[in-house]
C-alpha cells in the first residue's frame, strides 16, 4: 500500500459536470474551471453539504491570493497548483487524503502527536456515517446509504463535518463560527445569478476587498495568521485563540484518520478534552462572510427549525437588526437585479431538525435601496408593518372565527384551543409565498393605501382558510349551520372594527 495517496492537487478525484460533458478534475483543475465559468454542477455533492463546499473553495482561494498578493480568481491550474503548495510549504501531505505517517498532516486531518490510533476509538467505512447528518433512525435520510461511494463523497463528508458540525456530546465538540454548540452556521449571500463560477468570483474578490475592515473589527494579525488548521498537531487538549489565525481560516473541530485497510478505505475519529478553537465568549462573531450578526449581542444568527421565514428573512434583509456579512453586501460590479439566498441546516440536541433554503428575487429597484440606509430602513419599516397585519389577522380575526366554527357558536370562545392552528399555520404558509413580491410591487404606493392593500389581501387569503374549515369541520346536522353563522358573524365583524376603512362585504374581500 503507498505510504501517501489520494492527493487533491494531483490527482482527479472530483466528479465534475461542465459546459463540456463530465470530467474528473484535481482541486486546481476546479478552481480554474470556476473562473472560466465551466462549471454547472458538482455531480456527488449533497444539498447540505453545499455551502460547506462553496465556503471552503472561496476562502482557501482568498487565502492563496493574499499570501500571492493577487487579487483575480480566474487563474491557471498550474498558478493555483503552485499557490496551495505555498500554503503547505511546498509538502504534499496536507492535500493527501491518506498520510500513513501520522507524524505528518492529511487532508483536513492533523498530525497525531501520540504516534497511533489508540484513542481514534470510532471507525466508518461510509461517508455519510462520517457527515454531519443524524441518520440513526432512517428518517428522511437513510443512513450508511453510500456503500459505492467515491473519493469525493468521503471528501465533502469530512468538509462538512470538520467546518459545519456542532456540539455532540462530551469530547465531541463544535466549530468556532457559529453560536453554540446546537446552532448553526447559516450561508447568507446576494448572488448574480445561479452560475457556480460567477458566485464563486464575486465572493471570493468580496473576501479580498473587505480582509482590511475585518482586521480592524476582530483581533486577527494582518500577517502570519494560521489559515489551514489542520497543519498543526492536535493532541486534543489544546486550542487556538482567534488571535493567532488568519481572518479567513478554514478550521477543523475534530481529530479524524484516514486509512486503508486489505478491503477498503475507513475513517478513525478520536474525542478531544478541548475544541480546537477557544472562541466560547465570541458567540459565533467571528467575521464569517456568510453569517450576519446580531447587532446589540453580536451573537451570531442562528437559524431556527422552522426556516427562513418570512419574518426572520426580511429582519436579516432590511430591518438593521442583524449587521451582514461580507457575502451579503451589495458590491460595486453588482447587476442592477440580484437573489438573496439563504440556507442552514438546523439541529437540536443529538438530532437534525432540517436543511432549510429560500431564494428571494431582488428587483433593480429594491436592489438601489439596498445601498441607501434610509431606503432601507424604510423597507424594514413597511415589512414590519405589514408582519404586523398578519398577525392582527390572524389572532384578532382568524383565530376567534375558527373558534366559533369548531366550538359551535358557544356564547363564550375558549382561546386556549389548539384546534384552529391548523388554519391559522396554512394562512401563514400562504403569506409567506406571496410576502416579498407584493412588498416590491407596493413600495412606491403611499404608506397607509400600500397597508389598506396588503390587508384586503391577507383577509382574502384568510377567509380561504376559514371556507376550508367550514368544508372539513364535522359537525352534527343540528349544529352545523349555527357554527357556520356564528364563524361569519364574528370574521365580518372582526374585520370590520379592525379594518374600518374596507367595505366588509364578502364579495369584495373574497
Amino acid at each position: 500500500m503507498p505510504n501517501v495517496c489520494h492527493n487533491c492537487l494531483r490527482e482527479p478525484l472530483f466528479n465534475v459536470r461542465t459546459k463540456s460533458g463530465k470530467k474528473l478534475l484535481s482541486l486546481p483543475q476546479i478552481l480554474e474551471n470556476l473562473g472560466t465559468n465551466s462549471i454547472e454542477a458538482f455531480s456527488n455533492l449533497q444539498k447540505h453539504q453545499e455551502h460547506a463546499w462553496h465556503a471552503f473553495l472561496v476562502q482557501l482561494s482568498a487565502i492563496a491570493l493574499h499570501r500571492s498578493g493577487k487579487s483575480d480568481p480566474r487563474q491557471s491550474m498550474g498558478d493555483w497548483t503552485n499557490m496551495l503548495l505555498d500554503l503547505t510549504k511546498h509538502q504534499e501531505e496536507p492535500w493527501s487524503l491518506i498520510v500513513e505517517d501520522l507524524d505528518k498532516p492529511a487532508f483536513f486531518q492533523p498530525p497525531v502527536p501520540e504516534g497511533n490510533l489508540k484513542n481514534f476509538k470510532n471507525e466508518f467505512s461510509f461517508p455519510d456515517d462520517l457527515d454531519i447528518l443524524i441518520t440513526a433512525k432512517n428518517h428522511d435520510v437513510k443512513s450508511t446509504r453510500l456503500s459505492h461511494s467515491q473519493l469525493d463523497h468521503w471528501i465533502y463528508a469530512l468538509i462538512a463535518l470538520q467546518t459545519m458540525q456542532g456540539f455532540l456530546g462530551a469530547g465531541n465538540y463544535g466549530i468556532a463560527r457559529m453560536n453554540g454548540g446546537y446552532a448553526n452556521r447559516p450561508g447568507i449571500s446576494l448572488l448574480q445569478n445561479f452560475n457556480l463560477g460567477d458566485r464563486y468570483q464575486r465572493e471570493t474578490k468580496a473576501l479580498l476587498q473587505f480582509r482590511a475592515t475585518i482586521l480592524s473589527a476582530f483581533s486577527y494579525p494582518e500577517k502570519g495568521g494560521k489559515h489551514l488548521l489542520w497543519l498543526d498537531s492536535w493532541e486534543g487538549q489544546t486550542s487556538f485563540s482567534l488571535t493567532e489565525l488568519d481572518p479567513f481560516f478554514i478550521e477543523i473541530c475534530r481529530r479524524v484518520r484516514f486509512r486503508l485497510t486489505d478491503v477498503s478505505m475507513i475513517v478513525c475519529v478520536s474525542s478531544t478534552r478541548a475544541a480546537r478553537i477557544n472562541a466560547k465568549e465570541s458567540t459565533g462573531n467571528t467575521g464569517d462572510p456568510w453569517t450576519p450578526v446580531e447587532r446589540d449581542s453580536s451573537k451570531a444568527l442562528t437559524i431556527p427549525k422552522n426556516g427562513f421565514s418570512y419574518e426572520r428573512v426580511q429582519e436579516i434583509l432590511f430591518e438593521g437588526k442583524f449587521a451582514p456579512g461580507v457575502a451579503q453586501q451589495v458590491l460595486r460590479d453588482d447587476p442592477e437585479e440580484m437573489i438573496f439566498l439563504a440556507n442552514a441546516m438546523t439541529r437540536g440536541q443529538g438530532k437534525t431538525e432540517g436543511f432549510h433554503e429560500r431564494l428571494v428575487k431582488i428587483p433593480a429597484k429594491i436592489r438601489r435601496s439596498l445601498i441607501s440606509s434610509t431606503e432601507k430602513s424604510r423597507l424594514g419599516a413597511m415589512a414590519k408593518k405589514r408582519i404586523e397585519i398578519v398577525e392582527n389577522i390572524q389572532k384578532k380575526i382568524l383565530k376567534p372565527a375558527l373558534c366559533a366554527l369548531i366550538q359551535s357558536g358557544g356564547e363564550k370562545l375558549d382561546f386556549t384551543d389548539s384546534r384552529p392552528q391548523y388554519w391559522i399555520g396554512q394562512l401563514d404558509t400562504s403569506v409567506d409565498q406571496i410576502f416579498f413580491e407584493h412588498l416590491w410591487q407596493d413600495i412606491t404606493m403611499e404608506a397607509g393605501e400600500a397597508n389598506l392593500q396588503w390587508a384586503k389581501t391577507v383577509l382574502g387569503l384568510a377567509q380561504q382558510q376559514l371556507n376550508k374549515a367550514m368544508a372539513s369541520v364535522p359537525f352534527s346536522s343540528v349544529r352545523k349551520y349555527r357554527s357556520i353563522c356564528a364563524a361569519e358573524r364574528v370574521f365580518y365583524g372582526s374585520q370590520r372594527r379592525l379594518f374600518p376603512e374596507l367595505n366588509s362585504k364578502k364579495e369584495e374581500i373574497v
